[in-house]
């Protein structure tokens, strides 16, 4: 059965490329003040008597919040439109941000920094990345290639902003001063212009019984919510335990030099292949080839890590050797 329906073809360019800096100018933003929060807040946690397991709380509350709301993201924007949702989201999270800089207990960075500027950041990650899908189909890779590109600037610049900052104005005054910040995304939002502003309407018949066949071996959707609850779990495992392999190799007094040399690690990567990844979306014509990708630097990751458990455990048996040869 087939019946003519308007769709709104994606132009590809045009102001398409402004929605793509609109969604680098909150990533640029947003995301740094997120990982940078233990950076600013290390030493005030100890003045305001927060254990280092609430402060733990407080990180993966910010990290879990967003995505256990973001099921109410997909129907929200459907009903309201990518541009209100992301300035709504901006919203929240400045709000959250500039909150949590009056922080004393630890109930109030939950409630500010865990859930408040967690929900703003899913809120507008989820509609800035529908806007830049609906500008983009052929040159889609290339744009999210451009947008992340310069969003990998944030996590280099910000850690030497807040290096700046903290001597200057503590944790409550750099923390506002970031929040300050933060209200950019206002502007980013705002930029998030509807397509059907810049998109030919065209009618077309569409086949009720036509599915629409996935390049995954799943493709039914039951076995697409196994899937996605299986990498949920898997992230959410991998996220809290890559925050503790880096304090558990460096010592306190080192840990924030540490973390920026991470964090400026990752934003050159995020540069360097970022573009790289959408050039071989455009050579190949598939998210195969990227995916497989991936999936390979994450093996090679899985590799290091094994291999630093191995070495870990020989230096420790070696220790246990050692000590029981030693003489009583």
């Amino acid at each position: 059965m087939t019946k003519d329906v308007a769709l709104y073809v994606a132009p590809d360019g045009g102001w398409g490329w402004v929605v793509v800096v609109a969604y680098a100018l909150n990533n640029i933003i947003t995301i740094p003040i997120i990982q940078g929060f233990g950076m600013v807040y290390n030493d005030e946690f100890k003045r305001l008597n927060i254990s280092a397991t609430q402060s733990t709380v407080i990180i993966n509350v910010n990290q879990a919040f967003g995505m256990i709301l973001g099921m109410m993201n997909g129907p929200l924007i459907r009903i309201y439109g990518y541009r209100k949702i992301s300035i709504i989201g901006s919203l929240f999270y400045a709000t959250g941000i500039i909150l949590t800089s009056f922080g004393t207990t630890f109930i109030h960075f939950v409630i500010t920094y865990g859930m408040m500027a967690s929900l703003g950041l899913a809120m507008t990650t989820a509609a800035c990345s529908l806007a830049v899908n609906s500008f983009f189909k052929e040159k889609r890779g290339r744009a999210m290639g451009i947008s992340m590109t310069i969003t990998g600037l944030g996590p280099i610049l910000m850690p030497q902003l807040v290096s700046v900052l903290l001597p200057i104005y503590d944790s409550g005054g750099t923390m506002l001063i970031l929040g300050a910040l933060s209200l950019h995304g206002l502007i980013g939002s705002s930029l998030l212009q509807p397509l059907k502003w810049h998109a030919k309407r065209i009618q077309v018949k569409e086949n009720k019984e036509d599915d629409i066949k996935s390049l995954l071996i799943v493709n039914d959707f039951s076995s697409i919510v196994i899937v996605a609850v299986g990498l949920g779990i898997a992230k959410g495992i991998r996220t809290v335990y890559m925050t503790l392999v880096i304090p558990s190799h460096v010592s306190l007094e080192k840990l924030t030099s540490a973390s920026s040399i991470q964090s400026l690690v990752n934003g050159t990567l995020l540069i360097v292949f970022g573009p790289i990844l959408g050039l071989i979306r455009d050579i190949t014509g598939s998210y195969l080839s990227c995916v497989i990708l991936i999936n390979f630097v994450t093996a090679i990751a899985v590799v290091m890590w094994l291999s630093e458990f191995a070495i870990i455990r020989c230096k420790n048996q070696n220790k246990r050797r050692k000590r029981k040869l030693e003489p009583a």
